[in-house]
C-alpha cells in the first residue's frame, strides 16, 4: 500500500480549497451553496471541504480551472 493512500486526507477550508484551485474564496463558497461542490461538513456556519470531492464534482460539472503561470 502506498503511503498516500494509508494517509488520511485533511478536511479544508473555503480559503485553503480556494488557494489550490486559484479561485477566490467567495466562489468556492457560492459553488458549494449551488450544489456543484460538497462539503464533508456543515455545522453552525463551518464549512469543510474533501479536496478530492470538490476536484471530482468539479470534473463532472465541466467547471474549467486555469492557473497562470
Amino acid at each position: 500500500m502506498q503511503e498516500n493512500q494509508t494517509q488520511i486526507e485533511k478536511p479544508l477550508k473555503a480559503k485553503e480549497v480556494a488557494e489550490v484551485l486559484g479561485v477566490s474564496k467567495r466562489t468556492v463558497l457560492t459553488w458549494h451553496q449551488n450544489g456543484v461542490i460538497p462539503s464533508l461538513f456543515n455545522v453552525n456556519r463551518i464549512i469543510r471541504f474533501s479536496l478530492r470531492d470538490v476536484m471530482e464534482n468539479l470534473e463532472t460539472q465541466s467547471v474549467k480551472l486555469y492557473k497562470s503561470k
